[in-house]
């Protein structure tokens, strides 16, 4: 039944409108919070629109997939950190057992703005 009521919103790009209510509230990050840069905000939303989301980013991510470079690591299901600094101590080695020298420059973007 479900799949089906998700199935016609995908065809006919109709989300109902009740789904598309947001609710955002600030929870503090400490107890002493009083800078905004001390809260994060969440947003409270439909369950039924969440599930929607999902079956259209796991679409989205599925077609993408096959695309995306091996070499990518952030902001996938299956690598992050720990793969990318793995890879960077396998290429380091294999450098150095060719006796060939490496540059690394590691540049941190979150306080770049």
């Amino acid at each position: 039944m479900e799949n089906t009521i998700y199935s016609n919103y995908l065809t006919k790009f109709m989300i109902p409108k009740e789904w598309l209510k947001s609710t955002f509230i600030t929870l503090p990050k400490k107890s002493n919070a009083k800078k905004c840069s001390d809260y994060r905000t969440i947003s409270l939303m439909s369950h039924a629109l969440k599930i929607f989301l999902r079956i259209i980013h796991n679409r989205i991510y599925t077609k993408l997939e096959a695309h995306i470079s091996n070499t990518q690591f952030g902001f996938r299901n299956s690598l992050g950190t720990r793969e990318a600094l793995f890879s960077i101590q396998v290429l380091i080695q294999k450098c150095r057992d060719v006796e060939h020298p490496v540059y690394l420059c590691f540049i941190d973007f979150e306080k770049s703005i």
